[in-house]
């Protein structure tokens, strides 16, 4: 499936490959999650790192190794939000090896838009040869920022097409015997008269807010609390790609 002539989803895949940019999207991470959990007496199996490895290659599959320059992480890269654990950064060289040594070559470009758990990551990016933007880049007619904050208005004036994650969206449906499933999900939609695309979490272990079911007023993300969320479509991934009716068509 395709948006605006230029984006392509595939299923099972958290991530996106933007055409024009030779560029597979991503965002939330959380690199090193099982580490910091197993610290606070959590223990989780080590799935997440290998889960992120395969819907990259599976991406890299579909659209050929060759077509695929650079690796976009719109923000929050790494698990810790006010420290740095030896996981993470473990986690994070692991990334970039597999990456530019294995997967693809190593003039792979990987570009990292700050979010807000990436604390002391610029102290790593030049060793690893990141390209590091504090909180938003602006690449062609795409602008992209992780959501904490609100972009500057200048970018946003010229941007055609947003691109912004942090609220890790989901929804919840109930099948037709009552049960209840949630489902990460891609939200999309027109504000302003540019497309605006929500990026769901890439970590395992992120399940999402459900954003049919919260008020918009209880939403993470300031962007999305200043814009019509119940205008904007959701699109799931899991097991098949499917496009939903708008939020305000699912609210509960």
């Amino acid at each position: 499936m395709e948006i605006s002539g230029d984006i392509k989803f595939f299923k099972d895949c958290y991530s996106i490959y933007i055409k024009s940019l030779a560029s597979i999207v991503m965002s939330d991470l959380h690199l090193g999650y099982e580490g910091v959990a197993a610290k606070n007496g959590i223990f989780l199996p080590k799935l997440n790192l290998k889960y992120i490895f395969e819907q990259i290659e599976s991406i890299a599959n579909n659209v050929g190794k060759s077509k695929i320059r650079r690796i976009i992480v719109v923000g929050d890269v790494k698990n810790e939000f006010d420290d740095v654990d030896d996981s993470e950064i473990d986690e994070l060289f692991s990334f970039v090896n597999y990456l530019r040594n294995e997967l693809f070559d190593k003039d792979l470009e990987i570009i990292l838009i700050k979010g807000n758990h990436d604390n002391y990551v610029d102290a790593y990016a030049k060793e690893l040869k990141l390209t590091l933007y504090r909180q938003e880049a602006m690449l062609a007619k795409y602008l992209f920022f992780h959501g904490e904050e609100m972009p500057t208005r200048e970018l946003l004036n010229k941007a055609n097409f947003l691109i912004t994650a942090h609220e890790h969206p989901a929804i919840t449906v109930f099948t037709e015997i009552g049960t209840r499933m949630k489902v990460k999900c891609f939200l999309y939609g027109i504000h302003e008269k540019k497309e605006v695309l929500v990026l769901p979490a890439l970590c395992y272990y992120a399940s999402g807010t459900e954003i049919n079911l919260i008020p918009k007023e209880e939403l993470l993300s300031p962007f999305l609390k200043s814009i019509d969320v119940d205008e904007l479509i959701p699109i799931s991934v899991e097991g098949d790609i499917l496009v939903f009716p708008k939020i305000k068509d699912l609210r509960i």
